[in-house]
């Protein structure tokens, strides 16, 4: 009797992912991905290890992946990782990384690429875009754009950039980077008016203040003394204003120390899920001063239309936001900042807009459109 069964097992092709931590946000994704290729017959595979910040309140375990400790060498202003999954790789289909310079087994992958020894997938933005375009990090970045089989590209400004420098159409996928945008609707429409109420008193807000939200981590790039600096302006023309500040990191210390010198600023320290959901409920505004991820999305599913300044560090993630439709972008000076975030607290009209064109993107980008996207790539990569 043909056992079919282990034909069938015989022919599942494997898939790795190799990813230097394990976020909170990205679990989902994984979860999700695993499911939707083992009924393509592919088994998905997950190594990571833990980030250098130990301070990280998001990393978390992947139950079914494989944790293996990162190596980690700092010098000066950078850092390398060296992955110890050399025996993980043997017997792989694919491997996808993330295309970064600081991973050294990118390197190794590469060199096994070239002797046929293995597919590999790059995931990522292409480029460093909080650095110099002309430096070297972002040369080499270049440089190793097409040492790979198939590119998935996080948004489509990515991908325009890897055509641009020469990457196939055919071996990209755009899978639009996100997290789970649905449970995030789900979770914030459940807030109830009485949980509103109570952290109103907690903060000492009132319904009728204008309330605003920064949610983030607290490092350079954020530019958190911009924000300060637009929040002081704000609040000199506008003494009903109050600002949430969500976050933690090396310039926390910062935002309590002004937040001790005024009262109507409230550092509130990192939350997620629920909790997260439960401040943005409070608010009508999201300030976004510096360099933007994937905040982008937690105001666009939370219908809290982001105020930011137009600025070239900002993560692919901005795509995602349009001005005048889901979000206001300003000049980069915290004047202009401060002038377009009091004209939507004095503007119900202009806000309402932005609010349903943030209705309408979440239905536009969502985790189970990403799972489909990144799917489609692998078995085109797989079947090449």
């Amino acid at each position: 009797m043909i056992d079919n069964n282990n034909d069938k097992n015989k022919n599942r092709k494997k898939v790795l992912i190799a990813y230097k931590f394990m976020p909170q946000y990205r679990v989902d994704f994984f979860n999700q991905l695993k499911i939707e290729l083992d009924r393509q017959n592919i088994d998905l595979q997950v190594v990571y290890g833990k980030s250098i910040n130990v301070n990280r309140k998001d990393e978390i375990d992947l139950d079914w992946g494989i944790y293996r400790k990162n190596q980690i060498l700092s010098f000066s202003k950078f850092t390398i990782y060296w992955q110890p999954i050399t025996d993980i790789i043997k017997g792989q289909d694919l491997v996808i990384v993330e295309q970064a310079n600081s991973l050294l087994i990118n390197y190794y992958l590469i060199l096994l690429r070239t002797f046929g020894k293995i597919k590999l997938g790059f995931w990522g933005h292409g480029r460093n875009r909080q650095g110099k375009q002309k430096s070297f990090i972002n040369a080499f970045k270049k440089f190793i754009l097409n040492k790979c089989d198939y590119w998935f590209a996080y948004t489509k400004s990515v991908e325009e950039y890897l055509l641009l420098n020469g990457v196939n159409e055919s071996k990209i996928s755009v899978v639009n980077n996100c997290f789970d945008t649905t449970h995030l609707v789900t979770l914030h429409n459940s807030i109830t008016q009485f949980e509103v109420e109570e952290t109103q008193k907690e903060l000492g807000i009132t319904p009728e203040d204008h309330v605003a939200i920064y949610c983030g981590a607290l490092y350079k790039e954020k530019r958190i003394d911009f924000l300060l600096d637009a929040a002081k302006l704000i609040r000199q023309k506008d003494d009903k204003f109050q600002l949430i500040i969500l976050g933690n990191g090396p310039d926390k210390k910062k935002v309590d120390d002004f937040a001790k010198q005024n009262n109507w600023i409230h550092p509130i320290g990192s939350k997620f899920n629920r909790e997260k959901s439960k401040y943005f409920k409070l608010v009508k505004i999201c300030l976004m001063p510096g360099a933007l991820g994937l905040a982008a999305l937690d105001a666009i599913a939370m219908k809290t239309p982001m105020v930011i300044p137009h600025l070239d560090i900002h993560g692919p993630e901005i795509d995602y936001l349009v001005h005048n439709v889901n979000a206001i972008l300003t000049a980069d000076n915290s004047i202009d900042f401060a002038e377009k975030s009091i004209e939507l607290f004095q503007n119900p009209t202009i806000l309402d807009k932005l609010i349903t064109g943030c209705s309408i993107s979440t239905e536009e980008i969502t985790l189970e459109k990403m799972v489909a996207s990144f799917t489609e790539g692998v078995i085109k990569c797989l079947n090449e």
